[in-house]
């Protein structure tokens, strides 16, 4: 299988140190939404932009890359382009992730970088403490030598994860959980899900909204000025932003969220018999390590390629700049890391990520086409009835 080559953007965007907001993955579905309704509206209030949990790393250059992203509350200024780099800044990183030593742009290193990836956005890893922060950084969660030949350890481990899996499920029917991604120099990160409350509650306000013709305005927007710009907002709020951002891709993304809290406390709750037993032995440790990480790394696949899930939109996601990025083929070209579009802020998108989500996100595409069609009503069968 030959994979996508890796293309590097010499004119990687960011932004001043000062622009900073709540990371929000609603806005990876704004993003999308803006395509799926065939024009470049306004963008909303929902910003996206990392929050820092450590001091960025500064370059030569004085900037820090992926630290800032342009905010969609606010038009991005001072953008100025970063020169060209031969190596990914997060190879010397501090948090001493397995990829890090690994050959770059090694298929064994791509695949490394995916299960990380996968394992920091949920609790359930055994070498992932996802809630242990030292002094207010993110640098300790992975641990690969934390003593699991004690039981209590390692009891211990798979009763916090299957908890903070089910606090996660309370925030995402809410207002959105947290989750942890690697940031191109280096720093583990964390940003912010969209909880299925608040999409359902900025659905409701929307709507009135656009009903009222801008009468009414949620937070943080501004009303409309003039005749001409009220019907306007009429139909960008009522056709736009209620049916497809808020309706067609928030609630779905929020329901698919939710299915995975409720699936990976599940699984970090199985865990608790094999640790309890042939956890005893070295050889049941690593036996069952081997089969529940990469059991949660598949799960947490599955529901990324389902449509409407974070895998999905970017696959089918297309290019708003100038037009030439067709979907699929402007995700298959995107940079591994650096791309300023807040769709791929959180992942590093190697080619053997990019290639296992297109196959994926296709054949659900196929498979939901299939089901709908098996049915509809067949032109061939005689309707009539004596």
């Amino acid at each position: 299988m030959t994979l996508p080559p890796i293309h590097r953007d010499p004119l990687r965007q960011t932004l001043d140190q000062s622009d900073r907001a709540t990371v929000s993955m609603a806005a990876a579905g704004d993003e999308f939404a803006e395509m799926l309704a065939g024009t470049l509206a306004l963008p909303s209030g929902q910003a996206f932009a990392p929050v820092d949990v450590r001091p960025p790393v500064m370059h030569d250059d004085g900037l820090s890359p992926r630290h800032n992203m342009p905010t969609v509350a606010e038009p991005a200024h001072e953008i100025r382009p970063l020169a060209a780099r031969t190596t990914r800044a997060y190879e010397t990183t501090a948090t001493q992730l397995p990829s890090a030593s690994m050959p770059t742009g090694d298929l064994a290193t791509q695949v490394a970088m995916y299960q990380e990836d996968q394992l920091l956005a949920h609790p359930g890893g055994d070498a992932y403490f996802l809630n242990d922060h030292v002094m207010g950084s993110l640098a300790a969660v992975y641990r690969p030598d934390a003593d699991r030949s004690l039981f209590e350890n390692r009891i211990g481990k798979d009763l916090d994860d299957v908890g903070a899996n089910l606090l996660n499920l309370l925030k995402d029917i809410c207002e959105g959980s947290e989750f942890t991604y690697v940031a191109e120099d280096g720093s583990l990160q964390e940003g912010k899900r969209g909880g299925l409350v608040s999409t359902v509650q900025r659905l409701g306000e929307d709507l009135l909204s656009g009903l009222t013709f801008g009468a009414y305005m949620p937070d943080g927007e501004q009303p409309p000025e003039g005749f001409v710009d009220s019907v306007a907002h009429f139909f960008k709020k009522i056709f736009y932003e209620v049916v497809v951002k808020d309706a067609l891709v928030g609630v779905p993304q929020s329901v698919i969220n939710i299915g995975k809290d409720a699936a990976f406390a599940a699984i970090n709750l199985l865990q608790v018999v094999p640790d309890a037993t042939i956890g005893h032995f070295e050889w049941g440790r690593t036996l069952t390590t081997t089969i529940f990480d990469n059991g949660q790394v598949a799960v947490d696949y599955l529901t990324d390629i389902v449509p409407g899930g974070p895998a999905w939109l970017r696959v089918h996601a297309a290019d708003r700049g100038n037009g030439l990025g067709a979907p699929i083929l402007y995700n298959l070209n995107t940079p591994e890391m650096g791309l300023a579009d807040p769709r791929w802020a959180t992942v590093r998108n190697t080619p053997f990520r990019k290639t296992i989500e297109t196959v994926g996100s296709l054949l659900g595409d196929a498979a939901a086409g299939l089901l709908i069609s098996s049915h509809l009503p067949s032109a061939s069968s005689d309707q009539r009835t004596p």
